[in-house]
């Protein structure tokens, strides 16, 4: 009896692999899901929203007075129901200079 040994060919091409993980977890890094918790006639909030938009940047939006979802979500993922609060991937961050700094930091070019 002959036994042969073959080398191991795999059917994915594991540099695509590794290439695809690392573009995902880079585009994640670059990209945070955000968004800010904010209510109208709030100064503070009036501040972050004037640098969004001053900067061009996409930030969604969610008023808390208009929106008692989004109230509830503040409160239970923050713990409070501070505003600003900018969600940056699940993770609350508030303090309005906090948010225009990490903004400035992290999305304006």
């Amino acid at each position: 009896m002959t036994v042969t040994v073959t080398e191991f060919q795999p059917s994915v091409n594991f540099n695509l692999t590794r290439r695809l993980l690392f573009n995902c977890i880079t585009n994640t890094m670059n990209n945070p899901e955000l968004s800010l918790y904010h209510f109208e006639a709030c100064p503070y909030c009036q501040k972050v929203r004037r640098f969004i938009t001053d900067n061009n940047l996409n930030v969604p939006m969610k008023d808390i007075h208009l929106d008692p979802i989004a109230r509830e979500t503040l409160i239970q993922i923050g713990g409070k129901s501070q505003v600003p609060c900018l969600f940056i991937d699940g993770k609350a961050l508030y303090e309005s200079a906090d948010i225009i700094q990490w903004l400035t930091d992290h999305q304006v070019a």
